[in-house]
């Protein structure tokens, strides 16, 4: 149960380019659910869904969620262009070692058409409530977000060598946004 309700997060939260364009509409969550029952092999509820959009919804009111969807969370890079990718399948051979799965946001900035900086978003449902927990959350999940940029620079590396890859775990029901991977705009 509690790994379909993700996947049926997840790919609500997969609608969103950026916020700043608005929530994803009521024919998009209709959508979500049809694909998540294919995904899942069985419909989604109504209780599900209502739910899922309970927590969807919940998510975005809160300011730190909403931010890190929107583009002004990008102003100081300074780039002319930025482009999401959502759900973004990666398979990686890095250091002997099989990476292979689905990022759930990366925001790529690009200058001049030069990538300068990929981010990449990890949602996380459930809650953190305390500093102890978030650095907890950190450990836990910071060497499968190195995993990821290991990928996304040996994918990015041709356009840019020298691109910055940061990444952050945004906890959507407990409106936390926590810097993973360190990047300099973050100290």
């Amino acid at each position: 149960a509690a790994r379909r309700r993700g996947t049926l997060l997840h790919e609500l939260f997969r609608t969103i380019i950026w916020l700043d364009e608005g929530a994803p509409s009521d024919e998009e969550n209709r959508s979500t659910f049809i694909r998540t029952s294919m995904m899942t092999g069985r419909p989604v509820s109504r209780s599900e869904a209502a739910e899922a959009v309970r927590v969807l919804s919940d998510a975005i009111e809160h300011d730190v969620i909403a931010d890190r969807l929107s583009r002004k969370a990008y102003d100081s890079h300074g780039c002319d262009e930025l482009e999401i990718l959502n759900e973004w399948p990666i398979l990686s051979d890095s250091d002997g070692s099989l990476v292979r799965g689905r990022i759930d946001r990366l925001v790529v900035g690009r200058s001049g058409g030069v990538v300068r900086f990929i981010e990449i978003i990890d949602f996380k449902s459930g809650r953190i409530d305390d500093d102890v927990s978030e650095r907890e959350a950190v450990e836990r999940y910071s060497p499968q977000i190195e995993r990821y940029a290991t990928a996304v620079r040996d994918h990015f590396k041709a356009e840019n060598p020298e691109v910055v890859v940061t990444g952050r775990l945004l906890f959507i029901e407990s409106g936390r946004d926590v810097p993973c991977l360190q990047c300099p705009t973050d100290h």
